[in-house]
Parts: C-alpha cells; sequence; structure tokens
C-alpha cells in the first residue's frame, strides 16, 4: 500500500497556483492523494479472493491525464454503481474490513466512496468514475474533465463498460462455435465461473444468442454452451 501511494504521488505532475488573500505560490499535485488513497485501499479491502482471482491482481494504471485502478470481482451483493456513497453496502471481507479499521488505515468502512468525491470535488476535478463490470471494479480518476463525458462522468463510464462488455461477449460467441462447458468459458475470459455465468453467459442466454446443449437440463454437469444458428 505504502510503496504503491509512494508510486503515484512520485509520477504525478504538479501544478503550481497563487494564493488569492495571501499571493503566496502553492505547489499542488495533479490528483488529491486523499482520493489516490481511499481508491487504492478500497480496491484492497474489497476485491474478490477467491480461488477464482487467486492470479488476479489489483491493478493500478497511471497516465498523463488520469489513474486508473482495477480490482477483480464486480460490486458485492444488491449494491449498484447508482447507489455507491448513498446506502450501506453488502461486506465481501468483512474480517478484513473490521482489520482495517482496527488498525486505523480506515476511519468508517463506509466512508470511502463519500471521501474519494469530496476530495475531488475540493480539488476542482472532475468526479470520479465508477463502473462495475461483473467480474471487475474500475475506478478512473481524471486530471481534467473528458470532452465526451457528462458532469458526473456517467456518459464516459456507461460507454467503457458497454464497449468492454460487447467485445468480450463477441470473443465468448466466436469461441463458443463449438459447445463449451462453464470452466472452459470462464478460463477463456480469464474470470471465474460465478461471474462468467452471471456476467455474460446466462445475458447471451436471455438474448437468444447462446444455446444450452441440455436445455431440459440447465444444471446438469455435462451441460455446455454453443452459439445459436
Amino acid at each position: 500500500m505504502a510503496e504503491c501511494l509512494s508510486f503515484v504521488r512520485r509520477n504525478l505532475s504538479q501544478s503550481t497556483k497563487i494564493d488569492p488573500s495571501s499571493g503566496e505560490r502553492i505547489d499542488e499535485l495533479d490528483l488529491p492523494m486523499v482520493a489516490v488513497r481511499e481508491v487504492i485501499l478500497n480496491a484492497l479491502v474489497h476485491r474478490d479472493y477467491s480461488i477464482h482471482t487467486e492470479a488476479m491482481p489489483v491493478q493500478v494504471e497511471l497516465y498523463s491525464d488520469r489513474l486508473e485502478v482495477r480490482n477483480p470481482g464486480g460490486l458485492y451483493g444488491r449494491l449498484t454503481v447508482d447507489q455507491l456513497g448513498k446506502v450501506q453496502p453488502d461486506t465481501r471481507n468483512p474480517a478484513l474490513a473490521t482489520a482495517m479499521e482496527v488498525l486505523g488505515q480506515t476511519e468508517n468502512r463506509y466512508s470511502g466512496i463519500p471521501t474519494i468525491r469530496l476530495a475531488m470535488r475540493q480539488a476542482g476535478k472532475p468526479e470520479p468514475e465508477f463502473t462495475d463490470t461483473g467480474s471487475e471494479f474500475h475506478v478512473t480518476l481524471r486530471i481534467h474533465a473528458s470532452e465526451n463525458a457528462s458532469p458526473d462522468g456517467t456518459k464516459q463510464r456507461e460507454a467503457g463498460k458497454q464497449s468492454r462488455t460487447t467485445k468480450r461477449a463477441a470473443a465468448l460467441l466466436a469461441f463458443c462455435n463449438e459447445p463449451r462447458s462453464r470452466a472452459e468459458i470462464a478460463e477463456m475470459l480469464g474470470i471465474g465461473e460465478f461471474y462468467a455465468s452471471r456476467a455474460y453467459i446466462n445475458p447471451l442466454l436471455d438474448k437468444g444468442l447462446l444455446a444450452r446443449t441440455e436445455p431440459e437440463k440447465p444444471r446438469s454437469k455435462s451441460q455446455r454452451y454453443v452459439r445459436a444458428r
């Protein structure tokens, strides 16, 4: 955690402002470190630690115009992106969240999203963008407003989510030109079987783009999925 924050701090550019009341020069990082810390901490605390994501690390990527943080495992329980910071969420890793509170790493397990939003707003930065793909949770902190984003980041967030999901769905359909098991599909997508079913297999079945080889026995161990003709 400390090394990751140090990396971001070292590589963020600085901008210079003049305090209007004192006339003093103030050097500020392009992103508030309070928000950066909360995003990374949230990714570590709320990621999926199941066997399906053992080889999938939290990814922190710093670009010239933004910071992106991805963690395996979409939003947990009944929570949706629109509800983030507004309702008390279900907790995927309650023991870990409690440990962070006891160690003083977090003040309150439900305060992360409001803290991120407040820090970005106070620094005059765009609203943080949150994306849930079902298999991954993705946060973007932008240094400047994106030209094709709405003020709250909704348009950019939805466009990115739809693009990634559409590409993966197309790859899955091509893969299923031959009957494939759920395990094979999950391995091809690089995600766990549960998330593969929820985010990709079931939606494609509902749309009639994918079919079961044993439609009368949906839970059969020998069930395979094939592209609908």
